[in-house]
């Protein structure tokens, strides 16, 4: 158990800081217009002014990094499948981006805004999913091969 709560603070401390970079970088390449680099969401700007929600933004950022970082704590279980694993990180990730997705304005605060960005959260989890699943497929059947061959050998 301590073994988990140490892998859990490791991956959330990276998550973290991978968050605050990748939120920041994200908004640049989507809120940047024909009238300039934005380093937030220009709505947020307009509510706390640019300097405050650029602090809050990085930190918010960091804790999503660390909260859906940290989930990935989920695919360590030998307890849970894959399918049950990816459920659970998904509800997790999908319920944390929303949440700070509407906040930091990321997302349009409507309701076809936040049930288009769930759909689309969603799709990307069934392309992950799948391609695990398959690889794992994949992979399995490699090993089945050799132990036949070593089983044959063998006899």
């Amino acid at each position: 158990m301590i073994e988990d709560k140490a892998t859990i603070t490791r991956l959330a401390v990276f998550g973290f800081f991978l968050g605050m970079v990748i939120g920041n970088g994200i908004t640049m390449a989507f809120a940047s217009s024909s009238d300039g680099i934005h380093i937030v969401a220009p709505n947020l700007a307009d509510e706390f002014g640019e300097a405050l929600a650029i602090v809050i933004q990085t930190i918010v950022s960091g804790l999503l990094g660390a909260v859906c970082f940290g989930g990935t704590i989920v695919f360590h279980s030998e307890r849970l499948g894959l399918t049950l694993a990816t459920f659970i990180h998904m509800l997790l990730a999908m319920s944390s981006v929303l949440m700070v997705g509407n906040i930091l304005w990321w997302i349009d605060r409507s309701l076809e805004g936040n049930l288009f960005f769930a759909l689309f959260m969603f799709m990307i989890y069934i392309l992950i999913w799948s391609t695990v699943f398959i690889s794992y497929k994949v992979e399995i059947s490699k090993i089945n091969k050799s132990l036949e061959n070593r089983r044959g050998r063998k006899e």
